[in-house]
C-alpha cells in the first residue's frame, strides 16, 4: 500500500511540475499574459488576445550556434485566432548541419496556413540577427513582407489586392522538420527581440492613424508544445515553451529539460 501511495505522490508531483512550468514561465511572471494556453505538437509562442485591429508585426530573430536549433520562425498577421486571411513570414530550415535558413513568405484570403513561396534561397542566420516585419496597408490594399537589419529592412515581396482587418499576430517557433520531443533538452530554438505590432486607431479609414506597441503591451496568448499537443501530463511532456517577455517584448523559445 505504501508503494501504491508513494507512485501516487510522484505521479501528482510529475504533473504539478508540468503544469508549473506551463504556467509559471509564460503566465504568472507577466501580467500581460493570460490565463489561456494553447497546446500544439510543433509550435511555441505567443498571439496577441484582442479585438483591435493592427496592420503590422515585427520582431528581430536570432538563431544559436548549436546542434539540435533547427526550428522554423514564424510571424503571422491573422483575422482572428485560427481565422483567415493569413500573412505569413517564415525563416524555414534549410536542413542538415548547414545552420542556415530560408527565408519565404505566404498569404492566403482563405487559409490560415497559406503556401509558402522563397525569398532567398539562404539566408545565414546562426547568431546573426535578422529583423522580419510583415505590414498591410490599408490604403493601397498591400501585404509588405520585409526582411534585413533592423535600420535598413528591405521590402522582399508585396501582395496587392488584400481587403481584410488583423486582430491576431502571431510571433512563434515552430519544429516542423524535427519532432520537438527528439531535440536536445534545454536547447534554446531562437531568441526574439524589439517584437511589436502596430495599432490601428481607425480601422475603418484608409489613412488611419496608428500606434506602434511593444509585444508585451497587448494581452497574450501562449503557444506551448507537448508531444500529443494536449495539456501536459508526466507522460505528455512538454517540448517547447516561450520563456515570458522581458524588456522589448524579448523572449525565447526553448526545448525543455
Amino acid at each position: 500500500m505504501n508503494r501504491v501511495i508513494r507512485r501516487l505522490l510522484a505521479i501528482a508531483a510529475a504533473l504539478a511540475t508540468a503544469v508549473g512550468l506551463s504556467l509559471g514561465t509564460s503566465i504568472m511572471a507577466s501580467a500581460n499574459v493570460n490565463g489561456h494556453v494553447i497546446y500544439t505538437t510543433p509550435a511555441a509562442g505567443y498571439q496577441v488576445h484582442s479585438a483591435k485591429a493592427f496592420n503590422d508585426v515585427r520582431a528581430t530573430v536570432t538563431f544559436p550556434f548549436i546542434t539540435g536549433a533547427t526550428s522554423q520562425v514564424n510571424l503571422l498577421l491573422q483575422h482572428t485566432r485560427g481565422a483567415a486571411p493569413t500573412a505569413e513570414l517564415s525563416l524555414v530550415y534549410n536542413g542538415g548541419r548547414s545552420n542556415e535558413w530560408t527565408l519565404k513568405w505566404g498569404f492566403s484570403p482563405t487559409s490560415t496556413t497559406p503556401a509558402l513561396h522563397t525569398v532567398m534561397p539562404r539566408v545565414e542566420v546562426t547568431n546573426s540577427p535578422v529583423y522580419l516585419e510583415i505590414h498591410y496597408s490599408t490604403k493601397s490594399h498591400q501585404i509588405v513582407f520585409s526582411a534585413g537589419s533592423e535600420r535598413h529592412p528591405v521590402v522582399r515581396h508585396t501582395v496587392s489586392g488584400v481587403h481584410g482587418q488583423f486582430s491576431a499576430p502571431i510571433v512563434e517557433v515552430a519544429s516542423v522538420y524535427q519532432l520537438a520531443d527528439t531535440l536536445p533538452a534545454g536547447a534554446e530554438q531562437a531568441s526574439f527581440s524589439r517584437v511589436g505590432v502596430t495599432e490601428l486607431l481607425n480601422p475603418g479609414n484608409p489613412s488611419s492613424p496608428t500606434k506602434p506597441l511593444t509585444l508585451a503591451a497587448e494581452s497574450l496568448d501562449t503557444f506551448e508544445a507537448t508531444v500529443s499537443g494536449q495539456p501536459p501530463t508526466p507522460a505528455n511532456p512538454l517540448t517547447l515553451v516561450p520563456s515570458r517577455p522581458q524588456a522589448g517584448s524579448a523572449f525565447q523559445v526553448i526545448a525543455p529539460d
